[in-house]
């Protein structure tokens, strides 16, 4: 048995090494021995360890699991982000999460008909970095159920929005089961009486969202879009705020603006009134009297802010230079907002 398990290791690091030498990601043998040393795999060699499986049935009737859930940007320039956009993921996005990545290597694992069922976060069902997954599923998959736990606490240790989704490794005319349980969600209450006790919802599944809806608001929907106008058929922009990394440094009230501009009136051409979202209400604004110090990165043909020009506001930055300093939202100087093409829009 061990001289057998030693010939396994020996083909395994051999299949390891060829595939990292085709994915050009091994580039001597000494960065091989160091992965090595390290003493784990790469990655794991599933139809080297479970050849019946697939030899027999060309993959797992079942995969089920709970993946991490782990942003993909987190990992920016590190070589393990480099090398998931190398394995060819349909659903790889920079912004996305590790879990979309998950839900494919589940499907790749399975035969033809088999079934995967994950619990992971419920964002890919309407995020913007969910698109490609959501353009996986409804072209790759056919969706059994989905059951959608909004923000209720499904896992005591850690604060995760939630959902369980099982598909079909198949393309079938077949409409999913699909239950909205966010306000229904009663931990002393077992899943299956949850589901019992309440309707299952209507399906409104797209590339640009996956919505789970009442029947009555399905309907209500339908007729809102038989006579009105989406929103993206009308003639506006929608755009971003402002990101400045900082709030507390760059985002004043009114009496330190009217003091900024008593010690320099020059002031007044980078102080800017700013609305927050919870400053706009349904039919009017707001206005919480706090301004922006808008010391912008440039844009097209206008040239950054030079921060030396403006002493008053230098002086007020100044108190807060190591957090400006260490912040990722920032321009060519810790003194400027980071980069904002659209920036003459506002």
């Amino acid at each position: 048995k061990k001289e057998i398990r030693q010939q396994i290791t020996t083909l395994e690091w051999e299949l390891i090494k060829a595939t990292l030498t085709e994915r050009n990601q091994l580039d001597s043998l000494e960065k091989l021995q160091q992965i090595k040393e390290a003493g784990e795999k790469p990655f794991f060699l599933w139809r080297l360890n479970f050849p019946e499986v697939f030899k027999e049935k060309g993959g797992f009737d079942v995969v089920i699991g709970n993946p991490p859930y782990v942003q993909i940007q987190a990992f920016s320039g590190q070589q393990i982000q480099k090398d998931w956009e190398q394995q060819n993921y349909d659903t790889f996005a920079k912004t996305g999460d590790i879990y979309c990545l998950f839900y494919e290597k589940g499907h790749r694992l399975l035969r033809e008909n088999g079934a995967l069922c994950f619990i992971t976060s419920n964002k890919w069902m309407r995020a913007g970095y969910g698109q490609k997954m959501r353009e996986f599923l409804l072209r790759r998959t056919t969706i059994r159920q989905l059951i959608d736990f909004g923000d209720s606490p499904i896992f005591s240790e850690a604060t995760t929005y939630t959902n369980i989704l099982l598909f079909a490794k198949e393309k079938a005319p077949q409409r999913p089961k699909a239950w909205d349980l966010s306000r229904a969600y009663r931990s002393a209450v077992s899943l299956d009486r949850m589901l019992a006790e309440n309707s299952q919802g209507a399906t409104i599944f797209g590339e640009e969202a996956f919505v789970i809806l009442p029947p009555e608001l399905a309907a209500i929907k339908k007729r809102i879009e038989a006579v009105g106008t989406p929103l993206k058929d009308w003639d506006v922009s929608i755009y971003r705020g402002i990101l400045t990394g900082f709030n507390e440094a760059f985002i004043i009230d009114g009496a330190k603006k009217d003091e900024l501009i008593a010690q320099d009136p020059k002031s007044a051409a980078i102080l800017k009134p700013i609305l927050r979202g919870r400053d706009i209400k349904r039919y009017r604004i707001d206005f919480a009297d706090l301004w922006l110090i808008n010391s912008h990165n440039g844009h097209n043909k206008t040239a950054p802010i030079r921060i030396d020009d403006y002493p008053a506001i230098k002086q007020h930055l100044d108190q807060h230079w190591r957090k400006l300093q260490e912040r990722q939202d920032k321009g060519v100087t810790p003194y400027n907002l980071r980069n904002c093409a659209y920036l003459p829009e506002f």
